[in-house]
């Protein structure tokens, strides 16, 4: 899967736009959404940090902190932990099958971001 399909899938589960991602946008839900998709692309896509903070118009410590920040949300939070499983499921079966199969949001609106 590309890196820009990661971007559509987590920009479709989480119920962001793609341009909401690509701005310097602070909202808390989109911050997350953006650190997902940084947290996926590099574990699933042999590209560099500066690489993925191009696609973002980002730079690479961005990105680096991103991916730490959503590392230790993992390890911490069970829910975080289970979301980014299920994009991960979702990226694999889509290089398994070559398409994504479209389903309900993950999260209910307002829901996926709150602790």
């Amino acid at each position: 899967m590309t890196p820009e399909k990661i971007i559509e899938v987590v920009c479709d589960r989480l119920q962001v736009s793609r341009d909401e991602i690509s701005y310097r946008n602070r909202r808390r839900e989109i911050v997350e959404a953006r650190q997902y998709c940084f947290f996926l692309i590099h574990a699933t896509e042999p590209i560099t940090y500066r690489e993925i903070g191009k696609l973002f118009n980002l730079d690479h410590a961005t990105v680096m902190f991103g991916i730490k920040s959503l590392q230790n949300r993992i390890d911490t939070e069970p829910k975080v932990s289970k979301s980014v499983y299920k994009l991960l499921k979702i990226i694999e079966d889509y290089n398994d099958n070559h398409k994504v199969i479209k389903s309900e949001p993950m999260y209910q609106e307002n829901d996926w971001y709150q602790t």
